[in-house]
C-alpha cells in the first residue's frame, strides 16, 4: 500500500513537471519515494524527467523500476517501450509495447508507436497493420496518418502515401512535418515545383525544420536552381551536421554544378555516418562514374543493390556504367530489372532502347521493342492533346522549333549548325529549345542564329509542352532520338502540328505523334525500312545530316606510314560500340598486317588490351589513350594511316572526323540505319569501295587498303576536297531540308478545317 499523503504531493510534482520545472518536480517525486519506497508514479514520472534531460540509461532503470512495482501500468510500460525505441532497442521496444497493448487495446497511440518500431525494422507490413488499427480506433490521430505515409512512402506507392498526408494536414494544417514529408513524396514524383511550395510552407512554420530543408534542396537541384540548392542542404547540415540524407543531396546539387570531386567527398562522410544507407553508395556510384572511375563506381552501385535491390534508380545506374565501359549486354541486363521493378521508369527504357542498338539483334526485334515504348509511354498522352490553333495557310513565314540537350561543345553541334547558319530568315522563324545547363563557346554562337532562345531544362513535359504550344511552334524537331537529356514525352504531347526528328540517333523513336523521320537512300533504301520505323521517311537526296568540321582543323599531312616503316590503325569510336565481333576482326587485321600497331581512344585498356591478347596480339602493338580535348584529338589522326569502324553501330561525327583529317576508314554495312552510317561517309568522301557486307570482307578491305601505301596516300589527300565538294557547309542540306518542311506543312494544312481560331505572338526574351 501506498502512502495515501502522497496524492497531493504527486498532483504538485506532476504540475511542476507540466509547466516545464523539472527540477523541482524530481525533489517531490523523490520526497515521495522516501515516504514510499517502489511508488510506481514516482518512478515513472522520474524516470520521463531522466528521459526529458537526455539521461536515457537511468531513465531505463527508473521506469522498469515502476513497472515492478505496479505491472499492470500499460502507460509506464508504453513509455518504456519508447525510451528503448529511442535507444535503438527495437526488439525489447516490441516486447513491452505488446504488454501495454494487452492491458489497453483501444489505445491508438501504443498502436501508431509499435507500427514506428516496426518500421525502422523494415518490417512495412506489420507497421502498416498497427497504423490501420490506430487509424481505425482514432481516424483523427494525425500521428498515424503521417507515419503511415511515410511507409507507402518507403514502398513507393506515392498515391497513397500522399493521401496519408492529406488527411493528416486535413487535421493539422500547421503540421510541419507532414508538409515536409509532402515535399519528399512530390520529389519522388517528379513534381519538383510542388515539393518546393510545400517544403518552403513547412519552413514558415518551423524554419529549422531539418526534413524540410532536405527535401526543398533536392526539389530545387532538380529544378535547376542548383546555388539556392546548396544553400538549402547547408542550412539542414547546420541544424544535423550528421544528416546522411541531407549530405546525399547537397552531393547531388555539387555533381549537377559540375563539382564531382566534392560530391563524392561529401557522399564518403555520409556513408561513415550511416553504412547501411543504400543511396548514398547509389549516389557514390554515380559521382565516381562522373570522374570516370567506373570500376570503383560499379563497386558502390553493388553495394547500393545489395542494400536495397527494390531501388530501380541503383538498377539505372548501372546500366549506364555497363554501357560506358562497353559491357553493352549486361547494361540491357540492368536496364530491364529497373523496369521489373518500376514498370513506368520512362528513363530505363529509353535508355534501354538506345543500348540495344549495340548487341546484336534483327530490325524486326529492335522494333517491337520501340513500339512497346510508344504504347506504353506515347499513346496515353497522345490522346490528351487539345487540337492545334496553328493558321494553316500555306505560303506564310513557318516557326520552326528544335529541341536538343546538346546545343553545346557536341557531335550534334557539327550537324545542327550548318542548318541555323543557312536557314532562310525571311520564310522561317526558328526557336531553339536547349535542354541542358551546361553553356560554352558552341552555344553563344548557335544562340546568335535563332531567333528566340528558350532555356527549358528546369520545364517539366507539361510546361514545356505548354510553352511550345503558346509559341505556336508550326514545326517541331526533335535532335536527340533516345539519346542523353532527350524530351521525347514532350512531343508525345503533340505540343505542335507537324514533328520530326533527326541527328541523335538514325533511328525511329516510337513516339506517338513524332510524323516524320529525316534520313537518306543510303542509310534507309526505299522499300527495307519503312516498316521499322513509326515515322515516315524523308529521304534528302544530300543525306541524312551536313557537317561541319570542328572549328581550327589542322591540315592534312602525309602518311605517317611512309616515314614510320609501319601501319598505325585507330578506332576513334565511343568504346561502347566496340562488341567480341569487333576485337575479333580487328585482331584478324593485326595478324595479317605483321609490325602494324594500333591507337585506341577512350577505352580501358586492361581490359579490351586483354581481349585483344586473347586473341594473340602483343600488347606493344597497342596504345590506349583516354578521351583528349579536341585539339589533341584532331592531331593524333596525323599519327594514324588507317581507321577501323564498329559494328553493327557504326561510327558517325568520329567517321566524318575522320575522313576530314584524311584518314579513311573501314566498315560493315548491315540491315539497318545505323549500321549504314559509315557506307554513307564513306560514300560522301568519295571511297565507297571500302565498305564491306560482313565481317571478313571487313579484315580482307583493311588488309588490302594499307598494302598499297601509294594508293592510300592518294586517298588521304583526296578525302578532304571530297567532303568539300559534296557540301559540307550545310546550304545545299537546308535548302532541301527547308523544302521538306513545306512539303510537311502542306500536307498538315490540306487536312485541316480551314476555320481556325488565330495564334497570339509570343514575347521572347534573346
Amino acid at each position: 500500500m501506498h502512502n495515501y499523503r502522497s496524492a497531493p504531493s504527486l498532483k504538485k510534482a506532476l504540475s511542476l513537471q507540466q509547466r516545464g520545472k523539472l527540477k523541482g518536480a524530481a525533489e517531490i517525486y523523490r520526497e515521495i519515494l522516501v515516504a514510499s519506497p517502489g511508488h510506481p508514479e514516482a518512478l515513472h514520472h522520474l524516470g520521463l524527467i531522466a528521459h526529458q534531460s537526455g539521461r536515457l540509461e537511468e531513465a531505463v532503470q527508473l521506469m522498469v523500476q515502476s513497472i515492478q512495482s505496479d505491472p499492470n501500468n500499460a502507460s509506464a510500460l508504453g513509455d518504456l517501450a519508447t525510451l528503448l525505441r529511442d535507444q535503438g532497442r527495437f526488439v525489447q521496444a516490441i516486447q513491452f509495447y505488446q504488454a501495454a497493448l494487452a492491458l489497453s487495446p483501444q489505445n491508438s497511440a501504443l498502436h501508431c508507436n509499435l507500427g514506428v518500431v516496426y518500421g525502422a525494422l523494415n518490417r512495412q507490413d506489420e507497421a502498416v497493420a498497427c497504423y490501420d488499427r490506430a487509424i481505425a480506433l482514432d481516424p483523427k490521430l494525425g500521428a498515424a496518418w503521417c507515419n503511415l505515409g511515410t511507409v507507402f512512402q518507403a514502398q513507393r506507392k506515392f498515391d497513397k502515401a500522399l493521401e496519408c498526408f492529406k488527411k493528416a494536414l486535413a487535421l493539422n494544417p500547421r503540421a510541419s512535418q507532414v508538409l515536409a514529408n509532402m515535399g519528399a513524396v512530390l520529389n519522388d514524383t517528379g513534381k519538383f515545383a510542388d515539393a518546393m511550395r510545400f517544403c518552403e510552407s513547412a519552413l514558415k512554420i518551423d524554419p529549422n525544420s531539418e526534413v524540410a530543408l532536405t527535401n526543398l534542396g533536392a526539389a530545387l537541384s532538380n529544378l535547376r536552381r542548383v546555388p539556392e540548392a546548396i544553400e538549402a542542404c547547408q542550412r539542414a547540415l547546420k541544424v544535423n551536421p550528421g544528416s546522411h540524407v541531407a549530405l546525399n543531396n547537397l552531393a547531388n546539387s555539387l555533381s549537377r554544378e559540375g563539382k564531382p570531386a566534392e560530391a563524392v567527398a561529401c557522399l564518403r562522410q555520409a556513408m561513415e555516418l550511416k553504412p547501411d544507407y543504400p543511396k548514398t553508395y547509389t549516389n557514390l556510384g554515380m559521382a565516381l562514374r562522373e570522374l570516370g572511375s567506373n570500376v570503383e563506381a560499379m563497386t558502390y552501385l553493388r553495394k547500393g543493390a545489395e542494400l536495397d535491390p527494390t531501388d530501380p534508380e541503383t538498377y539505372l545506374s548501372m546500366g549506364c556504367v555497363s554501357y560506358m565501359t562497353g559491357k553493352v549486354t549486361d547494361a540491357v541486363a540492368y536496364y530491364r530489372k529497373a523496369l521489373e521493378i518500376k514498370p513506368d521508369f520512362v528513363g530505363a527504357h529509353s535508355d534501354m532502347l538506345f543500348a540495344l542498338n549495340y548487341v546484336p539483334h534483327t530490325p524486326e526485334e529492335l522494333f517491337a521493342e520501340y513500339v512497346r515504348f510508344g504504347n506504353q509511354f506515347c499513346g496515353p498522352l497522345r490522346k490528351l492533346a487539345p487540337p492545334h490553333r496553328n493558321k494553316p495557310e500555306l505560303n506564310r513565314r513557318l516557326r520552326v522549333g528544335y529541341v536538343s540537350g546538346d546545343l553545346r561543345n557536341h557531335p550534334v553541334a557539327n550537324f545542327i549548325e550548318p542548318v541555323l547558319a543557312n536557314h532562310s530568315h525571311e520564310a522561317f522563324e526558328i526557336f531553339c529549345y536547349a535542354n541542358s545547363a551546361i553553356a560554352d563557346a558552341v552555344t553563344e554562337r548557335l544562340r546568335g542564329m535563332a531567333h528566340c532562345w528558350r532555356q527549358v531544362d528546369a520545364l517539366s513535359d507539361n510546361e514545356l509542352a505548354d510553352t511550345i504550344r503558346k509559341d505556336g511552334i508550326d514545326i517541331l524537331v526533335d535532335l536527340a532520338g533516345h539519346t542523353a537529356l532527350n524530351r521525347l514525352l514532350v512531343f508525345a504531347r503533340k505540343p505542335a502540328p507537324v514533328q520530326v526528328t533527326m541527328f541523335g540517333c538514325m533511328q525511329t523513336t516510337g513516339v506517338t505523334g513524332m510524323d516524320y523521320r529525316i534520313t537518306s537512300e543510303i542509310l534507309d533504301p526505299t522499300g527495307t525500312s519503312e516498316h521499322l520505323n513509326t515515322e515516315e521517311l524523308v529521304r534528302l537526296p544530300a543525306g541524312a545530316a551536313p557537317f561541319r568540321p570542328p572549328a581550327d582543323c589542322p591540315e592534312v599531312n602525309e602518311l605517317p606510314a611512309a616515314k614510320n616503316g609501319c601501319v598505325t590503325f585507330a578506332s576513334f569510336n565511343n568504346p561502347s560500340k566496340v562488341t567480341p565481333e569487333v576485337i575479333a576482326a580487328w585482331a584478324a587485321v593485326l595478324h595479317a598486317v605483321p609490325g602494324a600497331k594500333m591507337l585506341i581512344v577512350g577505352r580501358d585498356g586492361d581490359e579490351l588490351g586483354g581481349a585483344l591478347e586473347a586473341h594473340g596480339i602483343a600488347p606493344e602493338r597497342l596504345e590506349f589513350l583516354k578521351l583528349l580535348p579536341i585539339n589533341e584529338f584532331l592531331a593524333l589522326h596525323h599519327r594514324v594511316d588507317f581507321a577501323l569502324d564498329t559494328f553493327p553501330y557504326n561510327g558517325g561525327v568520329t567517321s566524318f572526323v575522320s575522313t576530314w583529317m584524311g584518314v579513311p576508314f573501314v566498315t560493315v554495312s548491315g540491315n539497318d540505319a545505323i549500321s549504314r552510317v559509315g557506307k554513307s561517309v564513306l560514300t560522301a568522301a568519295g571511297v565507297p569501295q571500302l565498305v564491306a557486307k560482313d565481317a571478313a570482307e571487313y579484315v580482307r578491305k583493311a588488309v588490302d587498303a594499307v598494302g598499297n601505301l601509294q594508293r592510300l596516300a592518294e586517298w588521304r589527300k583526296a578525302l578532304r576536297p571530297h567532303l568539300e565538294q559534296w557540301g559540307n557547309d550545310g546550304a545545299t542540306f537546308t535548302a532541301q531540308l527547308e523544302q521538306a518542311y513545306r512539303d510537311m506543312w502542306q500536307r498538315w494544312c490540306e487536312e485541316q478545317n480551314p476555320v481556325h481560331a488565330p495564334v497570339e505572338e509570343p514575347l521572347c526574351a534573346a
